[in-house]
């Protein structure tokens, strides 16, 4: 795969999030959230900021809270909830995230989005709750030593649905390499016109609803690096505060402050690589 194909899909993702940036979001179509926040891999420019996180398990309570709030909001009428993180399987309660999803979503494309080295290591009740809460379990392919053709078969053995996530094949994963600024003084608008991440990666954290993963996710480097990228009440929208869906689809429509940290036209793709934990994989300065 050559420089030049990688500029031309990243100029593909560019060019469609500007024409979306111009419609008005008139539905939630789409939610993820982490089950924790680490991960058995330590992928280089990772936009949860897994490799920086230390261990740390979602509250089954909160998530079941955030949730029932969620499908009041919306009359359980979302297109897609995604659980993620991190690597999902490394919670212990990962069947009781699925059951409550499924609960309170009957109708809704739910997906546990995994890397899949964990997957043979399931038992029958895993697999049972997936293929009775018609789970998806979305596999991500990573130029690893690990039999993806194997893990696809024992999906389709115990009749779950099984799908890859897009990727061009396993040696070629692409990684985003964001470039955050501590300065922050990005222009906003800038940033906000053609980010791709924005209104397809709504991220839900601790009853909070954000634009993306970056900024739900922040407090990981902060940690990590003792940085400080700030976030404030205009970045994110308390779902336990609010009464109305059209207040979550307004706040997806426009720009957030948290915007002036991200300079999207220094974002450049990369191949996947073990992460070596600098800071120069996610800040310029």
């Amino acid at each position: 795969m050559n420089k030049q194909y990688l500029n031309l899909q990243f100029l593909k993702w560019y060019l469609t999030q500007i024409l979306n940036k111009f419609k008005k979001v008139k539905r939630l179509e789409y939610i993820e959230v982490h089950l924790v926040d680490h991960c058995n891999l330590n992928c280089a420019y990772c936009t949860h900021f897994c490799p920086l996180s230390e261990p740390n398990f979602c509250d089954i309570n909160v998530f079941e809270k955030d949730i029932i709030k969620l499908a009041q909001l919306t009359n359980s009428n979302i297109n897609d909830i995604r659980l993620l993180g991190g690597e999902p399987l490394l919670h212990p309660e990962c069947n009781k995230f699925i059951e409550i999803a499924r609960k309170y979503f009957p109708n809704t494309r739910l997906s546990l989005v995994t890397n899949g080295i964990l997957l043979n290591r399931q038992n029958n009740t895993f697999w049972e709750t997936c293929k009775n809460n018609n789970i998806v379990l979305e596999c991500t392919k990573y130029p690893i030593n690990t039999n993806y053709d194997e893990i696809e078969k024992l999906a389709r053995e115990k009749n779950v649905n099984f799908v890859f996530a897009k990727t061009p094949n396993k040696q070629y994963k692409i990684f985003t390499n964001f470039q955050l600024s501590k300065k922050g003084r990005i222009n906003i608008w800038n940033s906000y016109i053609p980010c791709f991440m924005t209104r397809t990666c709504t991220f839900l954290r601790n009853g909070k609803i954000f634009q993306c993963p970056i900024a739900g996710n922040i407090e990981i480097l902060n940690k990590y690096f003792n940085s400080n990228f700030e976030i404030t009440e205009k970045d994110y929208i308390d779902i336990h505060k609010i009464s109305k869906l059209r207040d979550i689809l307004k706040y997806l429509s426009h720009e957030i402050p948290f915007c002036r940290y991200c300079d999207i036209f220094k974002c450049t793709p990369r191949l996947w690589k073990h992460s070596e934990k600098s800071i120069k994989e996610w800040c310029i300065e």
